[in-house]
């Protein structure tokens, strides 16, 4: 199975320990057109699915921010372990509605992240107005702060080469809001999530044509 390829964080301001990074690679990423995806605060899992590998954050538990959601788990990535590809986010719906067609009940055990913008951005500014906003998936009922932050991701599907596992290049990135580690207070977060089937985050229609992008 492939190693996940984590974002890095851009590298706007910094947090001792935390991976940045350069600037001249967020140059180069932020020359493509990118998806950006709300950054969800929960325990990151994969579940294999035939050819395909579901990436997912498990919200069951409550860690820094209430959410009220519409399944436990939220998915953000799709790796195509025949072909070798990170799924875009269109493909990524795609499939993910074929695999409901076979399996049902996963409509009901998974939703999608959150998208907010997509397009060309300005690393240095676009991401701290995107994330300066609650939660898509915010619980009214609790005080809520910011969202956790955002994810800038390639809008095509890509293909794994030895060039990226090699030298990591950089296929996506994520900034963090600073209030999330300023807040962060574990000894007080007890409880769960609220799963509310009712919750739905709007979604773009998807005509994708499994379009790929060989880096």
């Amino acid at each position: 199975m492939m190693r996940y390829i984590k974002p890095l964080r851009i590298p706007i301001y910094h947090i001792p320990s935390k991976k940045y990074m350069k600037e001249e690679q967020a140059d180069e990423l932020f020359r493509s057109r990118l998806v950006v995806e709300e950054k969800l605060d929960g325990n990151m899992i994969y579940r294999p699915v035939g050819r395909w590998i579901l990436y997912l954050e498990d919200l069951y538990h409550r860690r820094t921010i209430p959410y009220r959601i519409p399944a436990r788990y939220a998915l953000f990535d799709i790796y195509d372990i025949e072909e070798k590809l990170i799924l875009g986010r269109d493909d990524r719906i795609a499939v993910f509605e074929d695999l409901v067609k076979i399996d049902p009940a996963l409509k009901y055990q998974i939703f999608h992240v959150p998208e907010l913008e997509r397009g060309v951005f300005n690393w240095r500014e676009d991401p701290i107005k995107i994330a300066d906003s609650p939660s898509r998936f915010a619980d009214q009922k609790m005080q809520s702060r910011k969202m956790e932050g955002v994810v800038f991701k390639l809008e095509q599907t890509i293909k794994i080469t030895e060039e990226i596992i090699k030298y990591l290049k950089i296929v996506n990135a994520k900034f963090v809001n600073d209030e999330f580690y300023r807040n962060m207070q574990p000894e007080k977060i007890t409880g769960f999530n609220v799963i509310d089937p009712s919750c739905v985050s709007t979604e773009r229609k998807n005509q994708s044509h499994m379009t790929k992008e060989i880096l």
